[in-house]
């Protein structure tokens, strides 16, 4: 986990290296506490911790978002699909960014008629 916090820190410590140092402290305080937030969400959905360095790689935006704004939306409009927890865990474990995208414009238009990995015999067998 700890090597999770430094790889962000260090990658934000350049990014934001021309500030003041008042505002870097801030930022840095802000960053830290969103992190921690965003990965216990994680944990709650059974993400391993080994897993997160990976998904940071992918998409490192994650771990700045808001929790409850952001990433709970997303996880909440999958579970009213009927989405089981552990499918919805593999799928963020998997996919990070999906956990990006806008409900409206890019998650119901791919899952508006069934839940991801459902098989349909009347469709080929195709998900719906």
């Amino acid at each position: 986990m700890l090597l999770l916090f430094s790889s962000l820190y260090l990658g934000v410590a350049i990014l934001i290296s021309h500030q003041n140092p008042v505002t870097e402290i801030y930022l840095y305080s802000l960053l830290i506490c969103s992190m921690k937030q965003v990965v216990g969400f994680l944990s709650k959905l059974g993400v391993d911790p080994k897993d997160m360095g990976g998904m940071l790689k992918r998409s490192p935006e994650v771990f700045a978002s808001d929790v409850s704004e952001t990433l709970e939306t997303k996880v909440q409009f999958l579970e009213d699909l009927g989405i089981k927890d552990e499918l919805i865990q593999r799928v963020v474990r998997m996919f990070p960014e999906m956990l990006l995208m806008s409900v409206k414009d890019s998650l119901q238009p791919r899952l508006v008629f069934g839940s991801i990995g459902e098989r349909n015999d009347s469709n080929g067998g195709l998900p719906v």
